[in-house]
This record gives structure tokens, sequence and C-alpha cells, in this order.
């Protein structure tokens, strides 16, 4: 099989993904409204789907901030519901 990674805005591009009659699989991870876009499309044309929504965000520590606090914070709220939440850091 192929591997291809397509980043940036879809508006275009992801439409020519979801159209196009070649693609057998696409993976999304991003926004609701367009994850739902994207699973209501790939389900007219049968394309496997998987989607990441919700989010996975980063933390930023500054330079006058607890460290420790900082650490501990993150990696409380990533651990928080077995890490299925939408505020969970993934990157600080």
């Amino acid at each position: 099989g192929v591997v291809n990674v397509v980043r940036g805005w879809g508006g275009v591009g992801g439409e020519a993904i979801m159209g196009d009659k070649h693609v057998d699989k696409v993976g999304f991870r991003g926004w609701r409204g367009v994850g739902r876009r994207v699973m209501k499309e790939g389900g007219d044309e049968m394309k496997g789907v998987r989607v990441e929504v919700g989010g996975k965000w980063w933390g930023i520590i500054l330079e006058d901030g607890d460290l420790r606090e900082g650490i501990e914070g993150g990696f409380g709220g990533r651990m928080y519901k077995d890490g299925e939440n939408c505020s969970g850091w993934r990157r600080v």
C-alpha cells in the first residue's frame, strides 16, 4: 500500500481526495465540523474513514511561570479520562 500525508487547508485538496475514486481510505485529524463532512462524504463514496476530532492541545509555560506546577498540571490534564479529553496536552 501507499501512504500519502496531505497537510494544510483542505478546501481544495480535501475535496479532491474525497472525490477521487482511486482513494480507498482517508484519515482526518482536526475540527469536528470538517470531521463530520469527511465521514459523510466518505460514507457516500464507501471509503474507509478514520477521524480524530476534538483536538490535543499544546501547553506553554511562560518564563515567570512555576515550571513544576506547569508540568504537573499538564501531565494531570493529559491523564484525565485516560487521555481522552479535548484539552489534554500533547506538547509542552
